[in-house]
């Protein structure tokens, strides 16, 4: 054999050796399932946030291409209460957002507030309520944290809903003042009243972004100072949905572990923005839904309190068909 058809013989064996990896690791990942079917426990008081609409004022309505009549009114609560209740969806988080930038809300109509609360007897109603770091919210300023806290605190005197939801976009981990506003918050509302976190799932390599990522010190900081957290486990700009299943579900494993026993609800993306960090065909319901069932792995501890889905006013039908299948609610 000359040396020249032995070059050739080695070639072909590598080439042969090489296709055989590429065929394994295909096949891996074809066999690869980092989320689960099983349903999460059933009956539980799953979580999503809602549109201005739902208690928009006329001076809102005249700058939204939204109509009034789709939204206001006994019978136009009723049927969002029917819709959400039959996918087990009692936590409604209602954006009331952004405040300004001297700390006050939006002016927002409480007949509308009060016809929610009604409407959801079993669940609660809370204020969804932040905005854009450094644009809308200053935490590290005393003045605007106190503003800001004494009008959460007067809606919910005013219109008798359950409390706030915390959502400032974004927030690194040690933002200035941040811990102080949840702080400020407590003390200023009602006794009873709920403080809630729209929280930053923990930091991972797949997403080195740490402005929307809170580490376990952190986290757990934030944890201690509210009553619950509805994790945002979105916007994470995966090109793989298997790899994007597999995140949510470690995040749920972490979010669970770092909350100190806080209720904890993962988020589900339902909305089809196509962006560098959403990509719908990637971020679907279904995926998200693969995760945290994974992340529970069949037995979730008492602080899982299920799922908030973003957004009410985007959830299509076959998104709530994948919540019906995971979240059943009986």
């Amino acid at each position: 054999m000359t040396a020249f058809a032995r070059f050739l013989r080695s070639l072909r064996r590598i080439a042969l050796a090489c296709a055989a990896v590429a065929v394994a690791v295909l096949l891996a990942w074809w066999i690869w399932t980092p989320g689960s079917t099983h349903p999460l426990p059933a009956g539980l008081a799953h979580g999503a946030w809602l549109t201005h609409a739902w208690w928009g004022d006329a001076r809102w309505f005249a700058g939204s291409s939204r109509r009034a009549v789709d939204f206001q009114g006994d019978a136009a609560v009723a049927g969002l209460a029917r819709r959400l209740h039959a996918l087990g969806i009692r936590d409604w988080y209602v954006h009331a957002c952004p405040a300004t930038s001297d700390g006050d809300l939006p002016a927002l109509d409480h007949e509308q507030a009060r016809l929610l609360v009604r409407h959801n007897p079993e669940g609660q109603v809370l204020a969804w309520v932040g905005g854009v770091l450094d644009e809308n919210c200053f935490p590290g300023d005393t003045a605007w944290r106190n503003r800001f806290a004494g009008g959460c605190a007067a809606l919910v005197r005013a219109t008798g809903i359950a409390g706030v939801q915390l959502n400032i976009e974004p927030c690194p981990p040690g933002t200035p003042g941040y811990l102080e506003l949840l702080e400020d918050l407590r003390r200023a509302l009602p006794p009873g009243a709920r403080l809630s976190v729209a929280a930053y799932p923990p930091p991972t390599r797949l997403h080195p972004v740490e402005q929307v990522h809170w580490d376990e010190a952190f986290f757990r900081a934030v944890a201690v100072r509210c009553d619950d957290l509805a994790v945002m486990s979105y916007d994470t700009a995966q090109r793989q949905r298997k790899v994007y299943t597999w995140l949510v579900a470690a995040w749920t494993r972490e979010c669970l572990a770092w909350s100190g026993g806080k209720p904890v609800r993962l988020g589900v993306p339902a909305y089809d923005d196509d962006e560098d960090w959403h990509r719908p065909e990637v971020e679907q319901a279904a995926a998200a839904l693969a995760g945290i069932s994974a992340g529970v792995d069949g037995t979730a501890p008492a602080h899982f309190a299920g799922v908030a889905v973003y957004a009410e006013w985007t959830l299509d039908d076959q998104e709530a068909a994948d919540l019906g299948r995971w979240c059943p609610t009986r």
